[in-house]
Order: C-alpha cells, then structure tokens, then sequence
C-alpha cells in the first residue's frame, strides 16, 4: 500500500488531534452553489376561443399530479462550508507531481480494514453536492459527482436514441442527492421534470465531476489567426440568463410552498394560440422528459431523421383542435374538436400554411425561452492574436457525456 507523503500526514494528525478524532474518511472539493431557478407568471389567455365548446377525451396530466406531488417535504442540503474533517482530508496532494516522489514512495503493507477505509476515503462520490433550481419545473436539487466509469459506460453505450436518452436521464436521476420535496420515483420525475432543465441539472452534476475551474480548447475564429487558444473558465462564470426578472422567480421557489411551486410551474401551464389562416387552435405545453422519451420511443427512426424539427414541435403540443367546418357552413357556430392522435398532428404539422407555422414557431418559442438559463464562456480572448470572442454556447451533455472530459475541446 502506498502511503501518504510523510509532511502531509504529519499536518493531517496535528488536526485531527486537535478535533479530539483521527484521520477523515472522505474528500470534499469547493461547491458550487448555483441556486438558479424559475417559476411561471400567468400570461393573458383570455382570447375569445377560451369558452369554445370542446369535447375533451385526452387525460390532464395535472389530474395525475397529486399523486406525483403528494410527497413529504424534505429539505434541500445545500452544501456552503468544508467539514473540519473535509479541511483535514484536503491537505492531501491534489494535483500531479505535487508533494509527492514517485521515485522514492513509501510503500507498507496494512491491515485490510484501513485498506478499506482509505478506498471509501479516496473514491467517494457523494462528499458534496452543488445545488442548483430547475427553473420550468419549480424544484431546487443537488447533485453530486458522476464517475469515470459511469460517463464511460454512457459515451459507449450503441443502443437507441431511446435507450440512450433514458440511461442518461437515469444517471441524472441517481445522482440527485437531495430535492426542495421529497425525492419521488423515476418515473414520477422524469413526468415533472422539464425537458428544457436538463442543462441546468447537467451543470450540477458538471460542477461536482469537474470541480472549480476547466480548461477549454478551441479555434479562434479570427480567420487571419484561426490558431487553437486555451481558456480557463470558472464553472459559475458558465451560467448565463437573459435578464434580471429571474431573480423574483428564485426567490418564489426558494421560499414559497415546494409543492405549490410545483403545481405552478411551467410544466403544469398549457395555453392556447390561434392559428390566423386554419383557425386551428393548438394547446401548448412544455414538454417533460417523460413526453421527450415517449416521441422518441413512439416515432420511427426514418421520421425522425427526415422532419427532425417536425418531430421536435410534437413534444409542445398537448392537443390540437380542429374547428367542425361542416357545423359551421350550416348554423354559423363554432365547434372545435380535440386531435391527440400523435399521427394525426403530425400529418396537420406537415400541412400548415408558412404564414400558420410560423405563428407556431414563433409561440413555441416563446414559451420555451421562459426562465431560460444557458451556459457560456463569456469574455475569452485568443492568447495569440487576442481577438475577443463572442460568448461560446456550452453543452453540457457533450462535456459530460460525449467528450468525458472538458479539455478534450467544445
């Protein structure tokens, strides 16, 4: 067994002596508590098909939100301080080469128990976790470390888009230490869990795998220089939102009920637009991870690789209402029926007027940027020729999951 580098352990005892206890039994490294959060302002729906006369077949998933929701509170634990044993634990030699003679080691057999012990000390992964607010969903949670072997598997994985997806969200799901309620089942998350969160909880976990700051390679886009540039980024620097009104919606979350925040977040919001030429009516939702695995699972390869944003605008919409024309003609009344056949939409989607879909495209929009939080690197300038850089879009699902590590570049 390899042991310790001997000034290192010498500081390790004086503090555990100190505390009146022995040598720690996990790592920890900074956290980074990046509350960030949303909540849904009711907008004017009083438009003048509100009251129109539909014969509803389709299931509200509200009408299954009490059982999802109905779940004893259980605070967050947002991590904000080092333990003393935490303290004592990271004055071990963290980065390579530091204190540490490869060529002189002091290797000594122990005994099997303190072997263990120093493996949970050295592997554990649940030492910390950074919290952050799902802002379409309207719940705080913490996620702690991924580890190598579990980004491996992933990035590995050959199995459908489906399966994919699914393991992903899986690995999320695991990950999550603690919620704002108490944490529900995985199918009940993945049905209140907006699909347009999952980059905010790919950051905390992020944020844990890859602690304080990373190194990002690119070209710089100067074209007479377009020489690879380096930056060290702050993973808190990578959080970027539109404008300042979020902050009312963090204190909303952070403060109010956990569970009325959920029942009043974007997730559990539909509205109505008007299409000007088909009059069509289409009720729009924010779709959930569950609807995202649903399409994904639902819809044949060939179709989602031939109207790809086709497919994408399926996810939005929780039905369609088509107007009786037949009922119209003949008594002037105006009658809508509801479309929930995912076919159906498809084929209505696929024959809308540019001038309809693009009134669509537009309200999706909308409803999708509500509460936006993005993640970019902000301020980077090319260290050859300094160019300053427009801000650069991070994904994090290829930082964790596709590149396995940040430094292999955007």
């Amino acid at each position: 067994m390899e042991s310790l580098n001997q000034s290192a352990l010498e500081e390790m005892k004086k503090l555990a002596e100190k505390a009146g206890g022995s040598i720690p039994s996990r790592f920890d490294s900074n956290s980074v508590d990046s509350t960030i959060n949303t909540k849904i302002e009711n907008e004017d729906n009083s438009l003048p098909f509100e009251s129109m006369d539909v014969s509803d077949v389709s299931t509200n998933s509200i009408n299954n939100f009490n059982k999802i929701v109905n779940l004893e509170k259980e605070p967050v634990d947002t991590v904000t301080a080092l333990t003393l044993n935490e303290e004592m634990i990271k004055k071990l030699p963290t980065k390579k080469d530091e204190f540490i003679d490869l060529s002189k080691l002091d290797i000594v057999e122990v005994s099997d128990i303190e072997i263990q012990n120093n493996i949970s000390s050295i592997i554990s992964h649940k030492k910390s976790s950074t919290s952050v607010i799902c802002f379409q969903s309207g719940y705080q949670a913490s996620l702690s470390a991924a580890t190598f072997a579990e980004l491996r598997s992933l990035r590995a994985s050959v199995t459908s888009i489906y399966e994919q997806q699914k393991k992903m969200y899986r690995l999320i799901y695991d990950h999550i230490e603690s919620m704002s309620i108490k944490k529900p089942s995985f199918a009940e998350w993945l049905k209140l869990t907006s699909y347009g969160d999952i980059q905010t909880l790919l950051f905390g976990m992020y944020s844990q795998t890859f602690t304080d700051s990373n190194s990002f390679t690119f070209k710089c886009t100067n074209e007479v220089c377009g020489k690879e540039t380096t930056v060290e980024v702050q993973n808190e620097s990578l959080i970027n939102f539109k404008d300042d009104s979020i902050f009312k919606e963090r204190e909303k979350i952070l403060y109010s009920n956990p569970i009325e925040s959920i029942k009043n977040s974007l997730v559990n919001h539909s509205e109505r637009v008007l299409l000007n030429i088909s009059k069509i009516v289409m009720e729009l939702k924010i779709p959930t991870l569950d609807d995202h695995l649903f399409l994904l699972k639902s819809t044949p390869q060939n179709l989602l690789d031939a109207f790809p944003e086709t497919i994408g605008t399926l996810v939005f919409l929780k039905k369609v209402l088509i107007p009786n024309v037949r009922l119209f003609n003949e008594t002037g009344k105006l009658q809508y029926s509801p479309i929930t056949n995912t076919e159906t939409k498809f084929t209505i989607l696929k024959g809308l007027t540019v001038e309809d879909g693009n009134k669509l495209s537009e309200e999706i929009t909308k409803l999708d940027k509500k509460y936006e939080i993005s993640y970019k690197i902000k301020g980077a300038s090319c260290q050859h020729c300094k160019e300053l850089f427009e801000p650069i879009e991070v994904n994090l699902e290829e930082l964790l999951f596709l590149a396995m590590a940040p430094k292999k570049g955007l």
